[in-house]
């Protein structure tokens, strides 16, 4: 059996005021589609975050559509699970027809893990699914669980599943897995989170596809995060993957990562002087950052890039976005880009709290701490610009 496995297409995302979904539609159509058709597998997985918001709008679908559409003829199989930034509901909506042309989506929580069963001449393979972990589903799983012991709800949720460990298995979801070595390297900077769950419990599995990290990454042999399918953030990598498993008649498979074209969508940050901003080379198919020795960015040197280079962004700041905090990479390989201030009210409501909690509270308010410094800077120098929209920079 052949497995494709590609997550987090972001479908509607916009980065620095650019529109990125008709490069995101290129790489999906032109880029992803002719892999699949090359490799003909028996089974596509799309683990999470389809889309950028939970209420996408008709562009959006559209592409989706033609996408599975056009994939559910080259693939036998195709199997999506929600992520943190899709719908549940939407992402299940007309499941029972769409199983009918063997595309199977799951976005809602259940107290088991939803199975798909799909032979191949070796027998029959067995997909387990967890969607994104919701907090209301998470708060009311089990008393009395609280909302940071993933850990604990995926482990009941695997004993409820009634898993025959004898045929082969295989999870598909959309977390952020840790290895005990990577928290042990990291120590405090890991803070209790709802999304986060320990790879020691997943090792009942013969292979796991995640998304939610936009690299793409393995944890150990068994845990593989295909990543992203395009750069969506100055210090995103260009290069993006396909990850492929071949599955024979034993329980071990073998898997790796195929380039995907991006040539669509890449991302290029410059860095320079202001006084050597003429030295630039010229540049006008990529989205192009510059980082600059000054954090106050004069708005004649803005407007200047922004002739110069048709798909300018805006300018870095070397000091503080090229070298972010240690708190800052933790959020953002975690595919967290806003503070999410009401875990903090979870935590409060707490009869007592641990010395995690009050790591993870401090970690919560120097990302809002950030990020209202960046707000303010971003109005001081770059809204004369942008005056004919009223939405926010997305950092």
């Amino acid at each position: 059996m052949i497995i494709a496995h590609v997550s987090d297409f972001h479908l509607g995302k916009e980065m620095d005021h650019k529109d990125l979904l008709p490069r995101q539609k290129e790489i999906l159509i032109h880029g992803v589609l002719p892999m699949l058709s090359s490799i003909r597998p028996d089974v596509l997985t799309i683990t999470g975050d389809i889309f950028e918001s939970v209420y996408p709008d008709d562009l959006c679908l559209s592409v989706y559509s033609e996408f599975l559409d056009k994939a559910s003829s080259v693939c036998s199989n195709v199997i999506v699970v929600s992520g943190n930034h899709d719908n549940p509901a939407f992402i299940e909506y007309l499941s029972k027809f769409l199983v009918k042309s063997n595309i199977y989506t799951f976005g809602k929580n259940r107290t088991y893990l939803p199975r798909i069963t799909i032979e191949d001449e070796y027998g029959p393979v067995d997909f387990y699914v967890l969607p994104f972990l919701q907090s209301r589903f998470v708060s009311n799983f089990h008393y009395p669980l609280y909302h940071d012991e993933a850990s604990l709800i995926v482990t009941r949720l695997i004993e409820n599943s009634k898993i025959d460990f004898t045929r082969r298995n295989i999870l598909l979801g959309h977390q952020y897995v840790y290895s005990r070595e990577e928290k042990e390297t990291k120590g405090q900077a890991y803070g209790p989170r709802s999304d986060m769950i320990d790879s020691k419990i997943l090792e009942v599995f013969d292979h796991c596809c995640f998304g939610h990290i936009h690299e793409a990454k393995s944890i150990g042999d068994k845990i593989v995060y295909s990543g992203a399918l395009y750069p969506m953030h100055y210090s995103d990598k260009n290069e993006k993957f396909m990850e492929v498993i071949h599955f024979g008649k034993g329980k071990r498979c073998r898997w790796e990562f195929l380039p995907i074209p991006t040539e669509a969508l890449r991302i290029v940050v410059y860095s320079s002087t202001v006084k050597n901003l003429h030295e630039l080379p010229l540049n006008d198919k990529d989205f192009v950052y510059v980082a600059l020795e000054k954090e106050d960015v004069p708005i004649e040197i803005v407007k200047e890039l922004q002739l110069r280079y048709s798909h300018f962004c805006r300018c870095l700041s070397k000091k503080a976005d090229m070298y972010p905090s240690t708190s800052e990479l933790i959020f953002r390989q975690a595919g967290v880009e806003d503070c999410d201030l009401s875990r903090v009210e979870k935590l409060i409501g707490k009869e007592e709290l641990t010395r995690d909690d009050g790591v993870f509270v401090q970690m919560l308010l120097r990302k809002q701490i950030i990020k209202e410094k960046k707000d303010n800077a971003f109005r001081e120098t770059d809204v004369p610009l942008f005056s004919q929209t009223n939405k926010r920079l997305d950092d």
